[in-house]
């Protein structure tokens, strides 16, 4: 054979050995895989392209998933399937009450929520008060009325028909491996397309660290790879610690608040903090929660306000003027 067609032959032997031998030593490592700026394998010019089409047509992309509230998808999209979302508060704030409020928002979706906090008794309870308008505490007791039965009966059947995909997982203090296990199977039989957690504070680490601040940081390393890993929007709730309590001025919860906030700072896509005026200020007697998006990595920062309706802790966007008259006149007080 003439000397060149050997030369291109030996060349490609060689470097398909290399690929192979790079392939394996990924796989054995679990370094992750390598790609190439300017492969073909991802055109930014076609994506761009039948991103402005669906936009035009009204279509929401497959893997952005809306939030329900307009103002805040405004900032944030939604959330995107791969990207790790934190909500923080304090106590008594509402971060349950927000999750809850967003999963009715979220009809037709596969998604899955880990719960120690309430049982899934509690929860179905929860939503079924949203939809049915009625009180929690009405509606654990009894004292109902044959039009509040109707009303639950309507419920009833919307959470049945709009939720049936939603699961809910009540064991206290899972491990991360546990959950990242569970979720893969899950979604290998049903698909999967968003998770819940309530809370950060009640994950385990899956190896002993020499502080629960260490293990905070491979917690919050271990979601966002959950995310990525099952390509799907993974939601977690975390506490605020109480050093803002402490401020005199600028009460409005800040990112350096979280527990274990370097971490989580660093590994989430999106933090999302909460804030209820009325429990600084008596004076406020408007039931608001305020919704700072304080990270966000792949847009603007900026924060909406939403009113919460204390018959059954539906929240509901501010759309008049009467919402705000004594809302933006105590602003200042505790410094926004």
């Amino acid at each position: 054979f003439p000397v060149t067609i050997l030369s291109e032959c030996f060349h490609d032997a060689i470097l398909n050995f290399g690929q192979s031998v790079v392939d394996l030593w990924q796989a054995k490592t679990d370094t992750g895989q390598t790609y190439r700026i300017g492969e073909k394998t991802f055109d930014i010019y076609e994506y761009a392209l039948q991103a402005q089409e669906k936009f035009h047509k009204g279509i929401i992309p497959d893997d952005i998933i809306p939030t329900g509230y307009t103002d805040l998808d405004k900032y944030i999209i939604g959330f995107k399937k791969s990207r790790l979302t934190i909500i923080g508060a304090r106590t008594r704030v509402g971060k349950t009450t927000f999750m809850i409020n967003l999963i009715r928002k979220i009809p037709k979706k596969k998604i899955y929520v880990f719960t120690a906090e309430m049982t899934w008794k509690e929860q179905v309870m929860k939503l079924a008060c949203l939809e049915a308008g009625i009180e929690y505490n009405r509606m654990e007791n009894g004292n109902l009325s044959s039009n509040d039965i109707h009303r639950i009966h309507a419920a009833k059947k919307k959470i049945d028909e709009l939720y049936e995909m939603v699961n809910l997982n009540e064991k206290v203090s899972p491990k991360i491996s546990e959950m990242k296990m569970l979720l893969q199977r899950y979604k290998m039989v049903y698909g999967l397309d968003m998770v819940f957690i309530d809370h950060l504070g009640l994950l385990q680490a899956d190896k002993k660290h020499e502080s629960r601040q260490y293990e905070l940081e491979y917690i919050s390393k271990s979601l966002k790879e959950m995310a990525k890993d099952l390509d799907a929007a993974v939601v977690c709730l975390a506490q605020l610690n109480r050093d803002f309590e402490k401020r005199e001025t600028q009460r409005a919860p800040r990112l350096s608040d979280l527990r274990g906030s370097g971490s989580i700072e660093q590994d989430a896509d999106v933090i999302l903090l909460l804030n209820r005026p009325e429990l600084e200020d008596a004076k406020i007697k408007k039931d608001i929660m305020e919704v700072y998006v304080s990270k966000n990595r792949f847009g603007q920062t900026g924060f909406i306000d939403l009113k919460m309706n204390k018959t059954n802790c539906e929240l509901l966007p501010m759309n008049s003027k009467e919402d705000y008259s004594t809302l933006e006149a105590l602003r200042d007080s505790y410094g926004r």
